[in-house]
């Protein structure tokens, strides 16, 4: 498990001089899009158990805070909903992890903040998301008996590749676990799933990406999942991946990936495909988006290709709009693609890359003491297992 503990001291490490979310900030709306009659409310929580434990994933900074009292968080929960100015029909709810983990919101004011949301939008679809080990029997039938028995668990799946998650990620999932919870929402009637799918893993190519997030999500329906969403990635500070962007170690996928992602899924399965955080601009704005860098085309044609993807997430014709994506030139395209392939093996991009993070982040003696069982044990998963998107 040296990959493990090494990606967790990392993360520690650049998390340690993050400030906390203040108290005073107890809520943020993160989208409210009136013509689709859509909210998503985040609130503050201690942070999420694997960060604040375990270091986070390399790729995730949904910030931490002091532990807030039930008061506090249902108080945020009226607060975010007075600041509203239109009913929404759908609301998604969110913390800095999982918002049905009980380390992070206690079971009673989770269910004091799922009543007081019902009470307001008695109507409005819910969408809660959350780690899928957070999903229990007791946990569905505890929030049903409030929202009733249809709403949605959203889940960070990432990649349904062992090596990706371990490796790339560390994230405390195996795609057999998801399954089990996926079971267990199928079970519960009305209940629906989303499985979060990430474009731009470090350490990947271009090329591995694409395979990768198409293999993710064809596997996510092909199990039961209801629906997918892709996420372009997003440098955020206080993330290895940030890190290692700053290093020349990481480039950052352009917004193209999403369009090269939606061309080469099957047509029938883009209605269950959706896709988030792909614009510059989102429409809010706080403190803590500074620094995060979103993905990006040029300025020249990354209109046309905004008013492209807004007319696939409007529900046209899917299949048509992800042709139109993919037949759309420009000299960024081009730079984009020139740059998808990349020779090196993964498994070298990878010792690379830990090397130069745990030496630089860590100290010398750190690699001296572990950089042996470091190498040893990617070998033995590349010797394993097949590239990311063709297991």
């Amino acid at each position: 498990m040296a990959i493990a503990k090494l990606l967790s001291h990392l993360g520690l490490a650049l998390r340690k001089g993050r400030p906390l979310v203040p108290a005073s900030c107890g809520h943020r709306i993160v989208v409210a899009d009136a013509q689709r009659r859509f909210v998503q409310i985040w609130l503050r929580t201690r942070g999420c158990r694997h960060d604040i434990l375990n270091g986070g994933c390399t790729i995730c900074n949904y910030w931490a805070s002091t532990e807030p009292q039930a008061d506090e968080m249902v108080a945020a929960m009226g607060a975010a909903l007075d600041s509203l100015a239109f009913e929404p029909e759908m609301i998604v709810l969110s913390a800095s992890g999982s918002f049905l983990d009980a380390w992070e919101i206690a079971p009673p004011a989770r269910r004091r903040i799922l009543a007081l949301l019902r009470a307001r939008c008695p109507k409005a679809s819910v969408i809660i998301e959350t780690h899928h080990n957070t999903v229990t029997p007791e946990c569905i039938a505890d929030c049903s008996e409030i929202l009733g028995p249809r709403w949605t668990v959203e889940m960070g799946l990432e990649s349904a590749s062992r090596q990706v998650l371990r490796c790339c990620i560390n994230k405390p999932l195996t795609p057999d676990g998801f399954l089990r919870t996926i079971e267990a929402i199928r079970m519960a009637p009305g209940l629906s799933s989303i499985a979060n799918v990430a474009l731009g893993a470090p350490f990947l190519s271009g090329e591995e990406i694409i395979a990768d997030a198409v293999a993710t999500v064809t596997w996510a329906l092909g199990h039961g999942v209801d629906e997918c969403v892709l996420f372009p990635m997003n440098l955020k500070p206080h993330t290895l991946t940030y890190w290692l962007h700053g290093q020349g170690l990481y480039r950052q996928p352009s917004l193209w990936v999403l369009a090269d992602v939606l061309a080469a899924l099957p047509a029938e399965l883009l209605p269950r495909v959706n896709f988030a955080w792909h614009r510059v601009d989102r429409g809010q704005y706080s403190e803590w988006d500074e620094g995060i860098v979103a993905p990006m085309t040029c300025p020249n044609c990354y209109p046309r290709v905004m008013e492209l993807l807004e007319q696939y997430l409007a529900g046209g014709s899917r299949g048509e709009l992800a042709q139109a994506l993919q037949r759309q030139q420009c000299p960024c395209r081009d730079q984009w693609n020139a740059a998808k392939h990349v020779d090196q093996p993964l498994g070298d991009r990878l010792l690379q890359g830990y090397e130069r993070a745990a030496v630089t982040i860590l100290g010398e003696d750190y690699w001296a003491r572990h950089g042996a069982a470091l190498r040893e044990e990617l070998q033995q998963l590349m010797e394993r297992e097949g590239p990311p998107g063709l297991e």
